[in-house]
């Protein structure tokens, strides 16, 4: 019964993956246009995901955060692999400086995905 019990844990937390920094709006609305530095940014959410500068100097920089959920049916035998699938979403947040490192704007965005093997290619979230 323990090692039953053990195969069904580990198929749970395989199911289920994560990767990078996941920022909510409430953290992001903290911050002040025109008078937060990229330094700030930085020193209260950690390292972006991605940093661009632009030819005037100015920073661009992304925060991404992804999820992807395998469907319970994927574990069903046999007939898993036809109705089975992935959920995935990605958050996204975007912060810009001027060439000053001063903040000048951001923006959240949400994409939501669904990866499936034929009979369930929409996504679930």
């Amino acid at each position: 019964m323990k090692y039953i019990s053990l195969v069904f844990i580990t198929c749970v937390l395989a199911a289920c993956s994560s990767s990078g920094v996941q920022i909510s709006q409430e953290q992001v609305s903290r911050f002040e246009k025109g008078v937060t530095t990229y330094d700030n940014v930085v020193q209260a959410l950690g390292q972006p995901t991605q940093k661009t500068i632009d030819s005037d100097g100015n920073i661009e920089i992304t925060y991404n955060y992804t999820e992807a959920k395998m469907r319970p049916e994927s574990m069903i035998p046999l007939i898993g692999g036809f109705v089975g699938g992935t959920d995935v979403k990605v958050d996204s947040t975007t912060i810009t400086f001027d060439s000053n490192k001063v903040m000048k704007d951001y923006k959240l965005s949400t994409y939501n995905s669904g990866t499936g093997y034929n009979l369930s290619s929409d996504a679930k979230y």
